[in-house]
């Protein structure tokens, strides 16, 4: 059932020294601000209207808030405010009460989902915008990437990977139905080729690359054994192909989300095989490359940094205005090139704030001739994007004008920014798994920045 709140007085409040129950100043804006309804309405839409009550909304908020303030886990998250008197206050929760368990709120996040908090975080804007924290005058832009949770991706680590998940499914198949079809477990067999492959890691030569090659092939020709093992068991486990008194009762619902998950992984790792005997017969570019089965969103990335010089995540756009806030942010699936998502980034504003910005600023990666020709025909007066490669007299002259480098300036703490958001609140790396929970994750980071600096910014 439904609870959109469930703050309400508690008698033992009075018993309580003043100093250990009263919220800072921080905490008190963020409460203000959490019971805007343009933030709650996102989360009423998929909430339960019906069966035993749910963990209030209000509640939902201002713990995911204080998650990602104080970079805690769900458990930390959980214990932490059990114990503390101000944050329960804060929480909407009475001082001797239940509070949420770190499951329900995983549960919760998943359920709500990346549209609501996209929504929250555009309504949250919104309230810096009405307070004129920020006016839209200005932009800077830039990307960097949200690493995925994922380990290093390596032919062999992926091939290892699929043969112990699609495992593991069969075995949950097996306890749910009865089969026919012979699916021989090779996990270990798998794990030894993996460690003697390690032995041969750090040779250089030609002897160890080919040693390498042979477990390698050794591994696929496993991982095909299985594949074709598993796709028998699907064929079998197909709706109408398994009679009801097969399964046993535990798996009568069961069945059918195994279904849906071992055809999931099946498909992966038919990917998987693909890419490995690609890269062993020498041809080791392959444009959609998976990294990780688990995230199979995740992507290479490189930035041009000396460490590390790729990355495996989401490319991630942020857009700034006044004030140091995070007026809009994309995630990206892939590596889409920085002047691509430009002129989108500039809709966005215009979106927000009702008008185009009259200062823009940005790092030379999104240097484009044609793009900046046609921003400076809706309107954008100064444009400081440094230019690539040989500068003629004029792009010279520009970039040495004052208000030129005096944007540039200000670009160049963009990245400081993006650096303070990594480091506080969570965009580093998302442990949340997939597109969905990477931007899920990241919008949260994003709220619970601008949330803090509009306190530090007052009315």
């Amino acid at each position: 059932m439904l609870i959109t709140d469930n703050k309400e007085t508690d008698l033992f409040e009075g018993w309580i020294p003043a100093h250990q129950i009263e919220m800072p100043e921080e905490l008190i804006f963020a409460d203000k601000a959490f019971d805007d309804p343009r933030v709650i309405e996102p989360f009423l839409k998929d909430s339960k209207t019906t069966g035993r009550p749910s963990t209030a909304v209000a509640t939902y908020l201002r713990m995911m808030y204080l998650k990602f303030r104080y970079q805690m886990s769900y458990e930390v998250l959980v214990k932490e405010v059990s114990d503390s008197y101000k944050w329960r206050k804060f929480c909407h929760l009475s001082l001797f009460g239940d509070v949420p368990d770190d499951k329900t709120l995983i549960k919760l996040t998943g359920r709500f989902g990346e549209s609501a908090v996209r929504a929250a975080h555009d309504a949250i804007v919104r309230q810096a915008v009405e307070a004129k924290i920020i006016r839209g005058k200005k932009m800077r832009v830039d990307t960097t990437v949200n690493e995925s949770n994922i380990h290093y991706p390596t032919d062999t680590g992926l091939l290892a990977d699929g043969v112990r998940v699609i495992t593991r499914t069969i075995k949950k198949i097996k306890e749910a139905a009865k089969l026919k079809t012979f699916f021989r477990s090779r996990v270990r067999s798998v794990k030894r080729r993996v460690l003697k492959m390690v032995k041969f890691l750090k040779g250089r030569g030609s002897a160890a690359k080919k040693k390498r090659d042979e477990i390698k092939k050794e591994i696929l020709a496993i991982a095909r054994k299985v594949l074709n093992q598993a796709r028998g068991v699907w064929r079998e486990i197909r709706p109408g192909k398994i009679e009801t008194s097969d399964i046993n009762a535990k798996g009568l619902m069961s069945l059918t989300a195994l279904d849906v998950q071992l055809k999931h992984w099946l498909g992966l790792f038919e990917r998987v095989i693909a890419q490995t005997a690609t890269v062993l017969s020498g041809n080791t570019h392959i444009p959609d490359r998976i990294v990780s089965l688990f995230d199979p969103g995740a992507r290479p990335i490189q930035k041009g940094k000396l460490f590390p010089k790729t990355e495996f995540g989401r490319k991630v756009l942020i857009q700034e205005a006044e004030a140091g806030l995070v007026s809009d942010y994309q995630v990206h699936s892939g590596n889409p090139t920085d002047q691509s998502l430009l002129e989108a980034a500039i809709d966005r504003h215009e979106e927000i704030f009702g008008h185009v910005p009259k200062e823009l600023a940005t790092d030379r990666g999104f240097w484009d001739t044609l793009v900046q020709d046609r921003l400076k025909e809706r309107g954008i007066q100064k444009i400081s994007i440094p230019a690539k490669g040989a500068l003629s007299s004029k792009q010279s002259t520009m970039q040495h004008r004052h208000w030129f480098r005096r944007l540039q300036r200000w670009s160049a703490a963009g990245e400081a920014k993006i650096s303070l958001l990594k480091r506080k609140f969570g965009l580093k790396k998302s442990l949340a798994r997939g597109d969905r929970g990477a931007e899920t994750w990241i919008g949260w980071g994003i709220i619970t920045h601008n949330l803090v600096r509009m306190a530090c910014a007052g009315p």
